[in-house]
């Protein structure tokens, strides 16, 4: 079966059953007006605020309605010259609660497509993320759960990356203006990677100067971990607001092999469902596929004196651009 049909069928299931689970939570309750017995709410007429920053505990009494918040944001780049580049990133999260279940569905996607005039050659990057989380509130600042998520980032030739995991979120500061939620996960992913690009690039190589092997690339690596995450919001006042968000992954086949982001946001509001924000962004990676590639070229520099293929761990962005909330 492909990767992408794979993908598909896991998606839907766990969304379909994400649906019933909080259909099936759902508690019977003598309605007090037309706005709790509605079926459906953003929880902004019912006064909640942001409610997907708070466990449903935070609420008396708990709201019986399926909460829904829906945030997207799109940032769009292009250069033109000596090198045209057109980079688009976009992102969408959507929130579900029912009583005390809440439903977290996440897409992020980065595309770059730039070309060097004077070589005249081409190059694509291509990033997707997904992550689908259920998480059940056991009190005002605890909450279990669990979920997993797709990677695909073909600058570090990651085909495909599936991380499942299952663990517990403590807020450890739960009002406003300051919100602190640290999340500790068991997980284990399973990667699989594009060795054909450095096969290509290096087949006549190794025989003539009695280099690595290309053969030694790892096409899979899986193993399990321990997960960390952490998110922060400051509310500087009314309408700036500054977010903070890490995600560590460390395997536990061999600890020398981890992968982390983090992001560091200023959004500015200016309508109540439009904002303006800027984001830095770091993505730190150690992989055996990367460590055996870096081998690979340095023992090329050492007998070619060959430059320009150093394997970098760590990836940054600066963007700009626009979000909307509903």
């Amino acid at each position: 079966m492909k990767t992408e049909e794979k993908m598909n069928k896991l998606v839907k299931c766990f969304i379909v059953i994400s649906l019933l689970m909080l259909s099936l939570t759902s508690v019977p309750q003598a309605a007090e007006s037309e706005k709790e017995t509605s079926w459906i709410s953003s929880g902004q007429e019912l006064g909640l605020g942001p409610w997907w920053k708070k466990t449903a505990h935070r609420f008396d009494p708990i709201p019986d309605p399926l909460l829904y918040h829906l945030e997207g944001s799109i940032a769009f780049t292009k250069l033109s010259g000596n090198v045209d580049a057109e980079i688009m990133k976009a992102d969408a999260d959507l929130f579900l609660r029912k009583r005390l279940l809440t439903s977290l569905t996440s897409f992020h996607s980065t595309a770059n497509d730039t070309e060097l005039n004077m070589k005249n050659k081409q190059i694509t990057v291509d990033k997707y993320d997904f992550n689908q989380m259920l998480a059940y509130d056991i009190s005002d600042k605890l909450s279990f759960g669990g979920g997993f998520m797709w990677k695909r980032d073909n600058a570090r030739f990651l085909l495909d990356r599936w991380t499942y995991y299952l663990g517990a979120n403590y807020s450890f500061f739960i009002d406003p203006p300051f919100i602190l939620k640290l999340g500790a996960y068991y997980g284990y992913e399973d990667n699989t990677y594009d060795t054909d690009y450095i096969e290509e690039d290096s087949a006549e190589a190794a025989p003539l100067w009695d280099l690595p092997q290309v053969g030694g690339m790892p096409e899979t690596y899986d193993s399990d971990g321990i997960r960390f995450m952490e998110n922060m919001t400051i509310m500087l006042n009314e309408r700036v607001v500054f977010l903070h968000s890490f995600d560590y992954m460390m395997y536990m086949k061999d600890s020398k092999y981890y992968h982390w982001n983090t992001a560091f946001t200023i959004q500015v509001g200016i309508t109540k469902t439009i904002s303006f924000f800027t984001r830095y962004e770091i993505n730190y990676e150690k992989s055996l596929l990367a460590e055996r590639y870096g081998n690979f070229f340095q023992a090329m520099k050492d007998h070619l004196n060959v430059y320009g293929y150093d394997v970098v761990a760590k990836d940054e962005a600066i963007i700009a651009g626009l979000k909307f909330s509903l």
